[in-house]
């Protein structure tokens, strides 16, 4: 929704004081090029502004860190590791990004392309999904993995507020903020940021070796949330009734607390759930139980194949 008054400052959800955000007014004096017109997001992380580029009259959004940001060495550092993943990752279910830059009152921004639509947590949240779209979605999503994990790029925040789902269900992922390329893994001294629900065990180990089976977890606790409404940390006694047959064995093998009992690539999560007859492989033991059983309900799954094959004449 557009602010109001373009001279009022964007302020972050439940703050009581205004963020260095600019204005409206301001941003188009910093960035003349555009043509502001309005506020889409605030967060944590950053403003998100709505603008149409003058010249070539194409919308985009326009991401700006809070000023003071730029005081800190390490947010530069993530922000310029933001703009050059995603400027090296062009997929069409990967959002496109135009330009990064900082402007003359420091405020560091980056251009990316305007979707059209919600995130996912929205998406749920507001109950939209059906098994139909959910099936797209992950059909989408591993593909945009599987080209990011293929350039060596690692997420590390795949979460439903990084999805955005277009007005046309077209997957757009977002936000590599904490991506890291595959060949620095294994030497973090640190214990890794992210999203609690969706962040993997190996993660939260100093010291620890994370590569891209990290984002498989995340995968496989956003399949549960779609299903249930509910991240696998927060799963409910009656969830199981509401996964499809065979995805409870996928989801428990992506977020196994091992990395080497996960998948091992994004296309074979979604070789398991598309395949109509699922193989043992995706049986796996969590918390000394087997997934077995779910994989005898092998009918949902050939109409998830059928879907996926009419998805992609579609496409």
């Amino acid at each position: 929704m557009a602010l109001p008054d373009p001279h009022l400052r964007p302020v972050r959800p439940g703050g009581s004081e205004q963020a260095s955000f600019p204005s409206l007014a301001e941003l188009a004096l910093l960035l003349p090029q555009y043509e502001m017109e309005q506020v889409i997001g605030v967060g944590g992380m950053g403003a998100i502004y709505k603008a149409r580029h003058r010249a070539l009259g194409r919308s985009v959004a326009i991401k700006v860190l809070p000023q003071e940001s730029s005081d800190q060495p390490e947010e530069i550092e993530r922000f310029i590791k933001e703009a050059r993943a995603m400027a090296k990752l062009k997929h069409p279910q990967i959002v496109t990004v135009f330009d990064f830059g900082q402007t003359a009152q420091r405020h560091l921004y980056l251009v990316m392309e305007f979707v059209d639509g919600l995130d996912l947590h929205r998406r749920i949240r507001f109950r939209e999904l059906n098994t139909e779209r959910i099936f797209s979605i992950v059909d989408q999503l591993c593909d945009a993995l599987q080209f990011a994990h293929a350039q060596g790029v690692i997420h590390r925040d795949i979460k439903p507020a990084n999805i955005l789902i277009s007005s046309d269900w077209r997957v757009k992922v977002v936000d590599f903020g904490l991506a890291r390329e595959i060949s620095l893994q294994g030497a973090g001294q640190e214990v890794e940021y992210g999203t609690p629900d969706y962040t993997s065990p190996e993660r939260l180990i100093l010291g620890a070796a994370v590569d891209h089976r990290a984002d498989i977890y995340a995968l496989g606790v956003l399949i549960h949330e779609m299903f249930t409404g509910h991240t696998t940390t927060a799963a409910q006694p009656e969830d199981g009734a509401l996964l499809p047959g065979g995805v409870a064995a996928v989801i428990a093998r992506c977020t196994a607390e091992d990395p080497d009992q996960r998948f091992g690539s994004a296309m074979e999560v979604k070789t398991a759930l598309f395949s109509p007859a699922p193989s043992t492989r995706t049986v796996v033991r969590v918390a000394g139980s087997s997934c077995a059983a779910a994989m005898k309900k092998t009918t949902l799954a050939a109409r998830a194949a059928a879907f996926l094959r009419g998805f992609r004449a579609r496409r």
